[in-house]
């Protein structure tokens, strides 16, 4: 395999595209045995490491490799021919798949924690978007009856769960992440997303900026309209009021990028004030701001400084790299299982939610403080 293999200007990103030459590599390769770490891979193909790490979580998450803290990454060794109504002694991790996905990390969290409880983990893969209500009651009843317990790892369709039927004898065995209930039947382990953004937007303020504004997401997803509340929480806080063409709301997934870039651009060429900071819903919204900025000769972070939500790879790869809110996939994991342990132990009662931090990951667009 070759260098040319991979096609930078494709449309498929570059993640992507090393995934699928790395499958072929897995498949030739003995079950158990080591396979090529991320700095040899990013050699061998001539890319940086978060376009090696992207790749490499898509495979783990999909079950042809795993890893093991200290010690490297290895070709899984699963026997998936086992049914999986014989595998009582394990945990199913319902996780969901497409391009470049972080859920990895909450795989490899979840694996020693029911490790040391004598449990084996099996991932149930499911499509990134299941609109299909009865579809997710089905895999979770089956799953249900053929393990012992079910982790269950959100892409963030909420209104999916306040549709599944968690019976009071069935909830001690599941526990949801990034999921948030109408109830507090069944327990969910959530990423605190409206403290992350009240936390970005302080840092902001008090780094000086004074004019903050905001580009948020689909607001008819949760996520995405909690960022937003953390933003005008720290509005608020501060005595604060942007211009309303500062707040932009309702852009879709998929579309980004490419939205944040043409409000940023009619937004600059508008009279009237302008804000010296940005907090973007995620680090693709962030990417759009960055270059209508750079296009309008502003400089980041000396002219508006901009931070970005997730520590996805895509704020890894911006110039300047960006600031962010880093998503705690791996905390969600092992918070998950360890709470899943308990109820399954009898020494925690399921329901409500769990609220965990994300951190600040400082890169160079927010500027020094």
């Amino acid at each position: 395999m070759s260098d040319q293999e991979l096609r930078r200007n494709a449309a498929q990103p570059m993640y992507v595209q090393l995934a699928d030459l790395l499958r072929e590599e897995i498949r030739h390769q003995r079950p158990g045995s080591r396979f090529a770490g991320d700095v040899e891979l990013g050699e061998r193909y001539g890319v940086s490491k978060p376009v090696v790490r992207g790749a490499m979580s898509i495979l783990v998450e999909e079950g042809r490799l795993y890893r093991q803290r200290g010690k490297g990454t290895f070709v899984n060794d699963r026997d998936e021919t086992i049914p999986l109504a014989t595998r009582t002694d394990n945990i199913a991790v319902v996780a969901p798949l497409r391009g470049y996905t972080p859920h990895a990390d909450v795989l490899n969290a979840v694996q020693p924690v029911a490790a040391a409880s004598a449990f084996g983990v099996i991932v149930r893969p499911v499509p990134y978007y299941l609109y299909d209500r009865d579809a997710c009651r089905t895999v979770l009843t089956d799953l249900l009856r053929q393990t012992r317990g079910v982790v269950w790892v959100s892409p963030h369709r909420e209104d999916i769960v306040d549709a599944l039927p968690i019976e009071p004898e069935l909830a001690r065995r599941v526990v949801f992440v990034n999921m948030t209930f109408q109830d507090a039947s069944a327990t969910s382990v959530v990423a605190d997303y409206q403290l992350a953004s009240f936390i970005a937007c302080r840092r902001l303020i008090e780094s000086g900026r004074e004019r903050l504004g905001f580009i948020g997401g689909n607001s008819q997803r949760l996520y995405s309209s909690l960022r937003l509340r953390g933003y005008r929480d720290a509005l608020q806080r501060y005595g604060m009021s942007p211009p309303p063409n500062w707040v932009v709301e309702g852009i879709e997934e998929g579309q980004q990028g490419a939205a944040a870039y043409n409000h940023v651009r009619n937004l600059l060429r508008e009279d009237g004030p302008r804000p010296d900071a940005i907090h973007a819903c995620t680090d693709s919204v962030a990417a759009g701001v960055l270059q209508a900025l750079r296009e309008e000769g502003l400089r980041v972070p000396e002219d508006i400084a901009l931070i970005g939500f997730d520590d996805s790879p895509v704020a890894q790869e911006q110039t300047p790299r960006l600031t962010t809110m880093r998503l705690p996939y791996a905390e969600l994991g092992k918070a998950a299982m360890d709470t899943l342990m308990q109820q399954l132990a009898g020494v925690r009662e399921p329901g409500g939610r769990l609220f965990l931090p994300c951190p600040l990951v400082a890169g160079q667009s927010c500027g020094t403080y």
